[in-house]
């Protein structure tokens, strides 16, 4: 089962010979392993994205139909790459997972669900003789997957990966060094940047990658048997988001009133399609994720943006209006709010009736502890980056037109598809 924090999941199903596709998601299927070829084992490999555990999500805060598209790997234009690991001793005399060959399926069986969607590729993965033989009794493995890296411009044969040389940490550094730059479009009313959304006006999935290490023994393979993946594999995606909530004047809404214009200001514009594993240990983690920023190598390549647009992203479950944007990572430490080179969010808010003015509202990413004056704990990684894969959330409350402007804002700085929120008050 692989996913996209409670969203995307992956199952894998390494079984005998061409079998029927399946047509369910099972979150308890395993990966399993038989040996039915001396060249190699059939692989069928089953990716499912959505909503499968629905169950453990909270309540509903964003556009479930962006929720849909935010989880979607684009199978039908092959922006995918599966790529096969073995645990072997390097050249320097290490231990590290060795590139050995790329996953091509030979077949592709797409089912869609109301909320999801199941991939069934099916292919060939070679196998190591010493398993045949037994002169080997276990083989460490791993898959890595990227998917919807052409989205942002990027191709995966620009990634060098030679049988028996080629390292994930050598993936995860190219990587680094081909940073992609943040897709956008023109509003059509003004020459301002408006953020990508994906799959609207011809683009494509957001980029995504996963790794998980499996176990292939002798004993399974000589015998025909299975080997099982008990647990699931997780993809990040290669984005933040920042989502605004307009729950203003409530109660006294017209059809005039709330944000007008909404834009995320001083963010990069390139970013890395796969974070530092080494230094994000626990990324795997669904309830940690990344902690630290991967940014691009060399800093050069790092260009920040002035103002971007936020386009409307439908209404949330309770009906009000949501604006989203997705950005790259951020290092904000050692930026106060206020400073000029610090991402911010810029709005515009009109009161309901004939009253045309619209308040202006400069609304820093930072921890305003319930008070009207943000600070910044640089240990706190909510508040020092802007993180891939976390949302930061700030829905608006309350009726800014009274005599000291205040703006309530209700905040949730998690990953992705967690729900916690707190109060901040912005004057």
């Amino acid at each position: 089962m692989l996913y996209i924090k409670s969203d995307v999941l992956l199952f894998l199903a390494l079984l005998a010979g061409l079998m029927p596709v399946l047509v369910s998601c099972d979150a308890g299927s395993d990966v399993v392993v038989r040996n039915d070829s001396d060249a190699g084992m059939i692989v069928t490999m089953h990716l499912c994205t959505g909503d499968i555990m629905g169950n453990t999500r909270a309540p509903e805060l964003s556009n479930d139909d962006n929720s849909v598209e935010e989880n979607r790997i684009d199978i039908e234009g092959n922006d995918y790459c599966i790529l096969i690991f073995r645990r072997q001793t390097t050249a320097d005399g290490t231990e590290e997972m060795v590139f050995q060959e790329r996953f091509v399926p030979l077949s592709v069986q797409t089912i869609e669900g109301s909320k999801e969607r199941l991939y069934a590729l099916q292919g060939v993965v070679s196998v190591a003789s010493g398993l045949k033989t037994g002169a080997v009794a276990q083989e460490n493995m791993a898959i890595m997957v990227l998917a919807n890296w052409r989205s942002f411009g990027c191709e995966y044969d620009d990634i060098l990966t030679v049988s028996g040389v080629t390292t994930i940490d050598d993936v995860v550094e190219q990587a680094r060094n081909k940073p992609f730059r943040l897709p956008t479009d023109k509003s059509p009313a003004k020459e301002t940047l408006q953020t990508w959304q994906p799959y609207v006006s011809g683009h494509k999935g957001i980029p995504m990658c996963g790794v998980k290490e499996f176990e292939m023994t002798s004993a399974a393979v000589r015998a025909g048997g299975e080997i099982s993946i008990d647990e699931p594999v997780m993809l990040l995606r290669a984005v933040a988001k920042i989502e605004i909530i307009d729950n203003l004047y409530e109660g006294k809404r017209d059809g005039v009133c709330g944000v007008k214009v909404a834009a995320v200001s001083r963010y990069n514009k390139t970013g890395t399609l796969i974070c530092d594993m080494k230094r994000n240990p626990e990324w795997h983690v669904e309830e940690v994720q990344v902690t630290t920023p991967t940014l691009p190598l060399p800093q050069d390549d790092m260009e920040q943006g002035s103002d971007l647009g936020m386009l409307p992203a439908g209404n949330d479950g309770e009906g009000r209006p949501v604006y989203a944007a997705y950005v790259p990572e951020f290092d904000m430490r050692g930026l106060k709010p206020g400073d000029v080179l610090r991402p911010a969010i810029k709005l515009q808010i009109r009161k309901p009736g004939r009253d045309t003015e619209l308040l202006g509202y400069i609304v820093d990413i930072a921890d305003y502890g319930g008070g009207t004056t943000p600070t910044v704990m640089d240990n706190d990684p909510n508040y020092s980056y802007l993180l891939r894969n976390y949302i930061y959330r700030f829905e608006l409350v309350g009726s800014p037109d009274n005599p000291e402007r205040r703006l309530v804002i209700n905040y949730t700085v998690c990953p992705w598809d967690v729900r916690t929120a707190g109060d901040i008050r912005f004057e």
